[in-house]
């Protein structure tokens, strides 16, 4: 099959490191920049660590006497240590829990980096963890043929993002591919698909919803021989803005899609109304939408 080398580099923003991010990225070797506060360098080659090597590494870290020696003594993998050390730090998460309960932590394969970082968000014991990023490569030999590519991650409070040449090399051949032989609704299956994977990246789904109709809005606002917006769309929109806080001026405090904070509400009112003839303010604010396929 041959051999291939993964090498990689990053940093991570955080307030300190912790027992937990030491146990978590002991492979990594942390090196604080000397000149960005609470940022930490790494790089590596192949695997982060192994499951097995997480848990002698969770083990050192857990207080024996708080936790006691039973609980410790009857450790027998990666996933028991994560319990306790959930347990010592008071953590009673769903989604870790779930994570927990459905992976396998055999050391047939190594944790990938999301799912340290994963875990470092949910057993934070004070690093306060706030951005991770990455980019590797790999180089060697697969099946005789010569094995090249690269990835890059990106890990953050509010949006997470991961890339590999190969699903990119994949996504524009998919679009190419169908062009050519002039299906456009499969090119735009395949642009919708690599989009739809953006916006999952998005941790608050009412950012992610606001996001996808800005989008969608934008693109239309982009061509000049656009139909009307869809009353659905705007209707959705409408909903979305009355969420939006307003000072006693009649402003918006927060953005709205492509309106600044201090943006007069009336002035986004016209826009509404200007993205559709059927979509009237006043009526609207009555009650009296009209149907929404138009």
């Amino acid at each position: 099959m041959g051999d291939i080398y993964h090498t990689f580099e990053g940093s991570m923003i955080l307030e300190k490191v912790t027992p937990v991010i030491r146990a978590l990225f002991t492979s990594l070797n942390l090196r604080p920049s000397s000149t960005e506060p609470g940022t930490f360098f790494f790089s590596g080659s192949d695997a982060l660590t192994s499951w097995s090597a997480l848990q002698e590494d969770i083990v050192a870290m857990i207080p024996v006497a708080q936790v006691g020696p039973f609980e410790v003594e009857k450790i027998d993998s990666a996933q028991d240590a994560l319990y306790v050390l959930a347990g010592y730090l008071k953590v009673d998460d769903y989604d870790l829990m779930n994570f927990l309960e459905t992976n396998a932590f055999s050391d047939d394969y190594s944790p990938q980096l999301h799912e340290l970082v994963f875990l470092a968000r949910k057993l934070d014991d004070g690093h306060g963890l706030r951005l991770v990023k990455c980019e590797g490569s790999w180089d060697g030999q697969q099946f005789g043929s010569a094995c090249l590519g690269g990835d890059a991650q990106f890990f953050s409070d509010h949006f997470d993002s991961s890339v590999q040449t190969s699903v990119a090399l994949a996504f524009a051949q998919g679009v190419g591919e169908a062009l050519e032989v002039g299906d456009i609704a499969g090119a735009t299956h395949h642009v919708g698909r690599h989009v739809a994977g953006i916006l999952n990246g998005l941790k608050d789904d009412g950012v992610r919803t606001r996001i996808s109709f800005g989008l969608a809005c934008a693109l239309l606002d982009h061509d000049t021989r656009r139909p009307s917006i869809p009353m659905s769309i705007l209707l959705s929109l409408w909903s979305a803005l009355a969420d939006v806080p307003v000072n006693d001026q009649g402003q918006i405090e927060e953005a709205f899609m492509g309106f600044a904070a201090g943006t007069d509400r009336e002035v986004i009112w016209h826009w509404f109304e200007g993205a559709n003839p059927r979509f009237i303010v006043g009526e609207i604010q009555g009650g009296r939408a009209p149907e929404c396929p138009a």
